[in-house]
C-alpha cells in the first residue's frame, strides 16, 4: 500500500476531472423530483464535531484486548522469489484466496492449508492489455451464476480491470480508464445485475454495469455549496444497504456520499484519511479507518454524517499502527469489527461492532488488506485472511 505524504494532500487542478465542471447548468437541469432528493442530504445549522455515543470510560481504556494467534501462515514467493502482496480476497466457496502482488502476478492459495496453488503472471500473459502492466492494486471474485463463466476475478492493475478466469489464468475482457491507476474496485450484487463501482488516482468515482460492461455513473462533484467531489486521490469504496448509496474516500482527508439518482456528493465526512480499504457500512452506521495514530477507528452515523464512537484505539504516536484496512464483519463474523495496518507495530484488532475491544494479532510484517470469509452462522470458525507485505495469515477467531 502506498505510504502518503503531506505533497498528496494537493487540490483539485486545472486538469483534474470536474475542474471545468459548471454547477449552474447542473442546478438548471435538475428535475424537481432530483431538487427534493439533494435537499433532503442538506445539513442545516452548525454541527459541532463530538461523540454522539462515546464508550464508557472503562471500555475506553482496554485497547488490546486478549492475545489473537493466527491459525495458519504462508510466506508469498514464487520461483524461490520474495513477492509483496498487496491486495486480497476470497472466493464465495470460501476454498480460494486470490492474492494480488506488487510485480503483476496473481497468487491463488487454497483457504484450508494456505498452501499456494497456481500463480499467474498477468504482465506475460498472451491476453494481457497493451501497455498495461504493474502493481495489482485491486482483486474482488465475482459471484459464481448458474450458466455463466465460473472462478471469476476482478482485477485491477494500471488502468485496466480485467476479468481474469483463475482456474486458467485466461483474461476474459479487459476495459480501460484512460490516464487513472486504479486503486479500488468494490462489485454490488443485485437482483437485475451487478454493478461495479471503481475510484483512484484521477478523484473520480465510476461505476459499471458489470454484466454489460457500460459506463452508467461518472461521480465527481457535488452541488459546490455544501458538498463537492474528490480533490486527491481514492483508495476505498463501500455500498450502501439501499442500491443506490455509495461511499468513497481518500488522501483528500474527506468521506463522500454519492446518491446515484442524482449522480453526485450529497453528504460529506471530514477528518479520516483513507489510504486503503478502509470504509464499510452497516445498517445505519460507516466505519471509516484513519492512516494515524491518534483516533484512527472511528463510527460515524451514515445519515447525518455525525460521528458516533471512536474506537478505543490508543497508541503513541512512535509506537502506531497506521490503518490501512478496516470493516465490518458479517456472516459469522457478524456484530464485530476489524482493523490493521502498518508502523512500528503492525497488528489486526478485533472489536464488537459497538466498540468494545476484542483482541490482538500482532504481526512481524505491514498489514496490506484483509479479506473475511463470509459464512452463515451455522459454521464453526470465524475467519480473517491477513495479507501482509510478505505472507498471509489466517486468523481463526
Amino acid at each position: 500500500a502506498p505510504v502518503p505524504s503531506d505533497e498528496d494532500e494537493g487540490d483539485q487542478d486545472a486538469s483534474s476531472p470536474g475542474a471545468s465542471f459548471d454547477m449552474g447548468q447542473v442546478r438548471s437541469g435538475l428535475t424537481d423530483g432530483e431538487r427534493r432528493i439533494a435537499a433532503s442530504f442538506r445539513r442545516t445549522g452548525a454541527e459541532v464535531e463530538e461523540e454522539q455515543a462515546p464508550l464508557a470510560a472503562l471500555q475506553k481504556t482496554v485497547t488490546t484486548g486478549k492475545v489473537l494467534i493466527a491459525a495458519r501462515t504462508t510466506l508469498l514467493e514464487h520461483g524461490g522469489q520474495p513477492l509483496e502482496g498487496l491486495c486480497i480476497d476470497v472466493n464465495k466457496e470460501l476454498d480460494t484466496l486470490a492474492v494480488g502482488c506488487r510485480n503483476g502476478c496473481l497468487m491463488l492459495l487454497s483457504t484450508g492449508a494456505l498452501k499456494i496453488m497456481s500463480v499467474v503472471d498477468l504482465d506475460q500473459r498472451p491476453d494481457a492489455p497493451k501497455g498495461g502492466g504493474g502493481a495489482v492494486t485491486a482483486v474482488q471474485y465475482r459471484p459464481n451464476t448458474s450458466g455463466g463463466t465460473q472462478n471469476v476475478a476482478l482485477v485491477a492493475q494500471g488502468e485496466s480491470i480485467m476479468q481474469v478466469h483463475t482456474t486458467t489464468g485466461q483474461i476474459l475482457s479487459t476495459r480501460c480508464e484512460k490516464g487513472n491507476k486504479i486503486n479500488a474496485l468494490q462489485l454490488r450484487p443485485g437482483k437485475s445485475g451487478s454493478a461495479l463501482a471503481t475510484a483512484g488516482n484521477d478523484t473520480v468515482v465510476r461505476v459499471y454495469d458489470e454484466a454489460t460492461g457500460q459506463l452508467s455513473s461518472t461521480l465527481d462533484h457535488g452541488d459546490e455549496v455544501e458538498t463537492s467531489g474528490h480533490s486527491n486521490a481514492v483508495y476505498a469504496l463501500a455500498w450502501g444497504e439501499s442500491p443506490q448509496l455509495l461511499v468513497s474516500g481518500g488522501w483528500d482527508r474527506s468521506i463522500k456520499v454519492w446518491d446515484l439518482r442524482i449522480q453526485r456528493s450529497v453528504r460529506s465526512v471530514y477528518g479520516p484519511y483513507i489510504c486503503g480499504q478502509a470504509l464499510s457500512i452497516r445498517g445505519d452506521r460507516l466505519l471509516t479507518g484513519s492512516w494515524r495514530h491518534k483516533e484512527p477507528l472511528q463510527q460515524w452515523d451514515l445519515g447525518t454524517c455525525k460521528l458516533m464512537t471512536n474506537m478505543p484505539y490508543y497508541q503513541p504516536e512512535l509506537e502506531a499502527c497506521m490503518l490501512y484496512n478496516a470493516g465490518f464483519g458479517r456472516g459469522t463474523l457478524d456484530g464485530m469489527a476489524y482493523a490493521g495496518g502498518s508502523g512500528k507495530r503492525p497488528s489486526v484488532k478485533l472489536f464488537q461492532a459497538t466498540g468494545e475491544a476484542v483482541g490482538t494479532l500482532l504481526l512481524p510484517s505491514p498489514v496490506s488488506a484483509i479479506a473475511q470469509a463470509v459464512a452463515t452462522r451455522g459454521a464453526k470458525t470465524r475467519s480473517l485472511f491477513i495479507c501482509c507485505t510478505d505472507r498471509v495469515v489466517a486468523l481463526e477467531h
